[in-house]
């Protein structure tokens, strides 16, 4: 469980986890991601691995980062900053 208002980096691979949060920072910084499950965040920074999935969470709300992922599931995800997908795979 994540409190409200914080920030995290991840400093290290963070495979099959799951981040459960309302209004809160992740920054992934280009550490694996594989199988993770994240709710809640506004994420920013590269993830590696497939298949992670991420809830009501929302890309750079004015984080100043941008986002890239291999294919993973997103679910209820509003934009507004820049998504790069960096493998083929289904999204």
């Amino acid at each position: 469980r994540i409190a409200p208002g914080s920030s995290i980096t991840f400093a290290a691979a963070q495979q099959n986890q799951e981040f459960v949060g309302v209004n809160w920072t992740l920054a992934l910084g280009g550490q694996a991601i594989t199988g993770t499950v994240i709710h809640g965040a506004n994420v920013t920074g590269t993830g590696t691995g497939s298949g992670a999935k991420f809830f009501d969470c929302e890309v750079d709300s004015g984080g100043g980062g941008d986002f890239t992922v291999a294919d993973c599931d997103l679910y209820r995800w509003p934009i507004s900053g820049d998504l790069t997908l960096s493998a083929a795979g289904t999204y």
